[in-house]
């Protein structure tokens, strides 16, 4: 920094400072900002940009064939019959259009839709840029029944464009040769496999069209095997797109028979797509705009991916697919697992990111808000009705991706829960209790087999007990631990041990209970006690938690959340926030004096009981996986189940709700039977399934309703 200041003070800023370089001496001092870098990538752009100009010809519908050719000294030659470049004097530039184009950024026919209506070249940088980037460039056009060639070196012409022979043909033939000290010096050869998939793209993209690719050289001046050694191919696609989502899907199982295929003209844009579903995991979209390929997408990528996934939710609902099977909100990617597609778009004026154009930018125009999303919307709506089968076969194909993903989040969050455990594995915990009680019983676990002791508060010696590992026999009687006092009193018990996770104190007359040292505690039960207050906050692994019958008048969960099940009816509670338990799958809350529920964070939620309490309002609208809802003997006056859709069970009775909300909550509801026998309707009860339900048959019985299903 200090060198820096004195070099400015020493150094005079002056307008001889200000330096003014050429077009091609821009390029030569920043290549990558024209070609992306000077590796393989720039390297191969090079060629790329001379045959873009052939295929520009290809859609302007002046050229059926193109001829690219790798030579013996590692340059390129790139042959088209389309029209030629113009040789004749040009007016502004003050010499021949050849050496415009050749020399002169920014120069170019595609700048107004005189000459090309549609074109992949711009910017009119691309053969400048090659020119400048080559130590040698041959440029031979064949127009208006003559040859003329002109030569060039770094950019510089080293002739006149002359006249040398006559011809019966039209087109251009631009051989080019890189310069080795632009480019890095790794990067040795072209790579033939590069240039056979790119010419294939394009050959796909422009259905009719015919290239060909020639390797003339030596096998050691390549890259390629020795016992596969390609010197030509031929690339020619009479189906254009469908030809290439056969080719892309060659290795894959195909889920149906046919392609989806469409293409059409809309707003001035015409948009080309193919695509089919495959038994596959993985997402293979190639997008396209004006032959290029657009890597990073953009808004026609979009449009595609809006209109297909409204599209196909809108017919899985209409099969009743999400309803009945779904307990979950489906992805965006569901929709799209195992789809193999290819976007093609001709834009008159497309506004790419870069001169590399690897995405499309186009936000004021039809692009994405209309043109391709209208398009995929109104196509697929139409297969899908008129290819039930294939629609069937898709929705199939969604449902599965949707239900992996929810089991594969549910196996990430386990290891994940289960790895915050073993955290703690080393440590000890600490769980502190007092009792009041004569006799004392509790069952306890670990994570794996140690060694605990429990100090009983009666000022004997502390015990040792072998600390057993959790497993699904944790209800049988092995884990038991008991103690008989000889009368009853108030004790403070203590237990000690590595990695405690499971711990059910019930039916214990505590009056205390500490677990803030016990933080790999998964699943607690201290029911049916004398609890007026449980702090478990400390508990941040903690999964299941069953405090039920205490005295609590206040339940902090906000920590927990791990939290799976919560059970905390017939206490004192007034008022219970679990919106940070996004984890939550059940609620049993019932019989408290609550006046306020907060549930809203709760989208996992599949079961809330919540009856008998005093409640005015519940808002139920964002738990979309909801199948049992037993409110009933609250004071709502109004519950709107129109998100539920997955909703099985809903016993309401004893609230106060008019009969335009009922009204309106019957209709919303899916395949369920109701049954209201109140004169003015007041008292709701609603089942589905029953009789085949557990839930049901209880609430049948203790109601005595009449069930019709």
């Amino acid at each position: 920094m200090i060198d820096n200041q004195e070099n400015t003070k020493n150094n005079e800023y002056s307008a001889s400072n200000i330096q003014i370089l050429t077009d091609l001496d821009v390029i030569r001092l920043r290549p990558a900002l024209y070609i992306g870098d000077v590796c393989s990538v720039g390297l191969h752009n090079l060629a790329f940009a001379v045959i873009e100009n052939s295929i520009d010809e290809a859609m302007a519908g002046h050229c059926t064939h193109i001829d690219v050719s790798i030579n013996e000294d590692g340059s390129v030659t790139v042959s088209d019959d389309g029209r030629g470049i113009p040789v004749d004097y040009h007016e502004t530039g003050k010499k021949s259009a050849l050496e415009v184009v050749l020399t002169t950024l920014h120069a170019g026919g595609k700048f107004n839709r005189d000459a090309y209506k549609i074109s992949g070249g711009l910017h009119g940088v691309g053969l400048a840029c090659v020119n400048a980037l080559s130590s040698y460039l041959k440029a031979e056009i064949h127009r208006n029944g003559k040859i003329y060639v002109q030569e060039y070196s770094f950019g510089k012409p080293q002739t006149e464009v002359k006249e040398t022979g006559v011809s019966d043909k039209t087109g251009t033939t631009i051989t080019f040769l890189p310069d080795r000290t632009i480019f890095n010096q790794t990067v040795e050869y072209y790579n033939f496999d590069i240039f056979e998939n790119r010419l294939r793209e394009l050959a796909f993209l422009n259905k009719g069209i015919r290239l060909s690719l020639t390797d003339k050289r030596a096998l050691e001046e390549t890259n390629q095997d020795p016992e596969h050694k390609k010197d030509r191919i031929d690339f020619y696609s009479q189906n254009g797109l469908t030809d290439f989502i056969q080719y892309l899907d060659a290795c894959r199982v195909k889920m149906t028979e046919n392609i989806i295929y469409f293409e059409e003209e809309k707003d001035g844009i015409f948009i080309e797509i193919a695509m089919r579903y495959n038994t596959g995991f993985s997402e293979n979209i190639y997008s396209f705009v004006n032959n290029i390929n657009t890597v990073e997408g953009g808004v026609h990528l979009s449009g595609f991916r809006r209109g297909l996934t409204n599209t196909l939710r809108d017919y899985a609902e209409k099969l009743g697919a999400l309803h009945s099977r779904v307990n979950f909100d489906m992805d965006h990617d569901d929709f799209r697992e195992g789809l193999t597609a290819v976007i093609s778009v001709k834009v008159a004026e497309p506004h790419f990111s870069g001169q590399t154009k690897s995405k499309l930018g186009n936000s004021e125009n039809y692009v994405e808000q209309k043109a391709i999303r209208e398009a995929v919307s109104n196509y697929l709506e139409k297969y899908l009705e008129e290819n039930p089968r294939d629609a069937k076969a898709i929705v199939g194909k969604i449902m599965m991706a949707g239900r992996a993903r929810y089991a594969a989040r549910k196996a990430r969050e386990k290891e994940q829960r289960e790895g915050r455990t073993r955290i703690y594995k080393w440590e000890d915990n600490q769980i502190t209790m007092t009792t009041v009680a004569d006799y004392v019983e509790f069952h306890i676990a670990g994570d794996y087999a140690t060694i605990m002791t429990i100090d009983w508060g009666d000022g004997t010696k502390p015990e040792t007990h072998k600390l057993k590992p959790f497993d699904e026999s944790y209800l049988n009687k092995k884990f038991i631990i008991t103690k008989k006092y000889a009368a009853e009193a108030k004790r403070t018990i203590t237990i000690t041990g590595k990695s405690i996770i499971y711990f059910d104190c019930r039916k214990n007359k505590l009056t205390e209970l500490d677990v803030s040292k016990a933080p790999s505690l998964i699943i607690l039960d201290c029911r049916i006690n004398q609890l007026t207050a449980l702090d478990v906050s400390a508990n941040t692994a903690l999964e299941s938690l069953g405090c039920v019958s205490n005295k609590l008048t206040a339940l902090n969960v906000s920590q927990n959340t791990e939290l799976i099940t919560l059970f905390c009816f017939q206490n004192r509670l007034t008022a219970l926030d679990v919106s940070q338990n996004t984890a939550l799958e059940q609620l049993w809350c019932f019989n408290n004096p609550l006046t306020q529920l907060d549930i809203s964070g709760n989208t996992a939620l599949t079961q809330l009981g919540c009856w008998q309490n005093q409640l005015t309002e519940l808002d139920v609208s964002r738990n979309t996986a909801l199948k049992v809802l037993l409110c009933y003997d609250n004071q709502l006056t109004a519950l709107d189940v129109s998100q539920n859709i997955a909703l099985e069970c809903l016993d309401c009775f004893g609230n106060e709700f008019t009969a335009d909300a009922i009204n309106s909550m019957f209709e919303t509801l899916h395949d369920n039977a109701i049954e209201c026998e109140e004169a003015e309707c007041k008292k709701v009860i609603v089942f589905a399934n029953p009789g085949e339900n557990d839930c049901d048959k209880s609430i049948a019985e203790r109601k005595g309703w009449k069930v019709n299903h």
